[in-house]
Formats: structure tokens, sequence, C-alpha cells
């Protein structure tokens, strides 16, 4: 099937972290894009924003989060590593599964 976008848009999936981790990740940094939704196939417009840095286990990661704007519950939290420029942490509610929250950590 197909998805029409209008605008910019960014896929939701494997190394969507690396395109995040390449934006200007200072605190307070907003874009406004739009996403793939699966469940409806239909285009969602999401917004971006760096909410400052949060250090884990000494590292200081940027703290970044993609909210739905039609959903504020539908919500992507990255932990980017400045050094590797990828996300070492991820959660993702999916409001589809009674909003369950979904988290990946690299080891």
């Amino acid at each position: 099937m197909e998805i029409n976008f209008e605008g910019a848009f960014i896929n939701d999936g494997p190394a969507s972290d690396y395109i995040v981790a390449g934006l200007p990740l200072k605190e307070g940094y907003t874009l406004h894009f739009q996403m793939p939704d699966i469940m409806t196939m239909k285009a969602k417009k999401v917004t971006l924003t760096t909410k400052g840095t949060e250090e884990v286990n000494g590292v200081s990661y940027h703290k970044v989060e993609v909210v739905n704007n039609d959903n504020p519950q539908d919500i992507i939290t990255f932990w980017i590593n400045p050094s590797t420029k990828q996300a070492d942490k991820m959660t993702q509610v999916i409001p589809a599964y009674q909003n369950a929250v979904l988290t990946m950590t690299k080891k």
C-alpha cells in the first residue's frame, strides 16, 4: 500500500536513531515532520524535541522525544550517545497495544 506524505518525513524503524542523531540536538531543538503509521497506513504528524541531557552509567546522553501531534500517548524517546551518534536506549509507547512500552537497550 502507498502512504502519501506532505513535506518532510522520516521513516520509523531500523536506523532511525542515526537520522535523529544527525540533527542539531541542542536543548529545546524542535522539528516537525511526518512518519508512517503502519496501523492506519497513513502519515502521522509528529514533533521531535530535544529535552536536554541525561546521564546514564557515567555517559551524558541527548534525550530526544518524538510525539504524535494527534495522540500525545504515541511517543518515542531516544537516548542519543553524542560520541557514537546512535541511540543506546530507546522506548516507544504503543497505543494499539493498550499503551505497552517497548524498551530497547544496547549492550
